[in-house]
């Protein structure tokens, strides 16, 4: 039987959320264990959505020894915390990974200082940036890949992970993965019929991250994508935790403590 690291779990609740998205630690373990999800990466959606400091605080109280915290930075150019400052703080809290929302203000990646400088400096660390693009609407195909893709190149050494809620297109992914080395893209928004396979036989399997979907998707649905795939068992053992596992054994911060 397969074990899962959920690279994309949310705590708190929002818009359009399963009726069971956690909103406590104690929540988001019980639905670990009824999923059979050992480990997980944490974001707030109060992060993701609308404030990222006060999503970040929030999960200071979700301590547990499996759960990885990820936190949000405040893009705006006129914050009141350097990016630096802001990066150190992280690192010191236990941070794991840190994500944007590009869609919360039709963010500009590639133009955006804040996101660039801290880019840069999680790149000597090989620290994993998510790109979360996440609209109130849930619409279909938000992002751009050919764009995503440039910014990816601009960072090769930077694990870049992307996750939308549906991607029903495919061709412009494909384009994005085969032209960026560094990207990886979420499990559930893979729409398509075989998707998985298709990505692991033309890109390799550790450019996909497993999550079971919440807040947004039945948590119960994307483990059989993977038990069932028609893959070998090492593919689906990476995919189901192998991959996030090395991402975080390869983080560096030695330095920045």
């Amino acid at each position: 039987m397969l074990k899962f690291f959920d690279a994309l779990m949310p705590i708190g609740k929002t818009n359009k959320a399963f009726p069971t998205t956690p909103g406590t630690k104690d929540e988001v373990l019980a639905v670990m264990k009824r999923y059979d999800i050992e480990k997980a990466m944490v974001f707030h959606t109060v992060a993701r959505d609308a404030d990222p400091d006060d999503g970040n605080l929030a999960l200071l109280s979700c301590k547990d020894d499996r759960l990885f915290h990820m936190w949000a930075l405040e893009t705006a150019y006129i914050a009141d915390e350097p990016v630096e400052e802001f990066f150190k703080r992280a690192v010191r809290n236990g941070v794991k990974a840190l994500y944007v929302n590009p869609c919360m203000i039709r963010l500009h990646l590639e133009k955006n200082y804040r996101t660039l400088a801290l880019a840069s400096m999680m790149e000597a660390v090989r620290m994993p940036l998510y790109l979360l693009y996440w609209t109130q609407d849930a619409v279909d195909n938000v992002i751009d890949w050919y764009t995503l893709a440039d910014f990816c190149n601009m960072f090769p050494k930077l694990p870049i992970i992307a996750w939308e809620w549906r991607a029903r297109g495919n061709r412009a992914l494909f384009d994005a993965l085969a032209g960026a080395p560094n990207l990886r893209v979420i499990l559930t928004q893979l729409w398509q019929a075989q998707s998985l396979e298709a990505i692991c036989d033309a890109f390799g399997s550790h450019r996909v991250l497993f999550s079971c979907g919440l807040p947004h998707l039945d948590p119960g649905s994307f483990q059989a994508c993977v038990s069932y795939a028609d893959l070998p068992q090492s593919d689906k053992e990476a995919v189901a935790y192998g991959n996030i596992e090395k991402l975080l054994a390869n983080i560096d911060v030695r330095e920045v403590l």
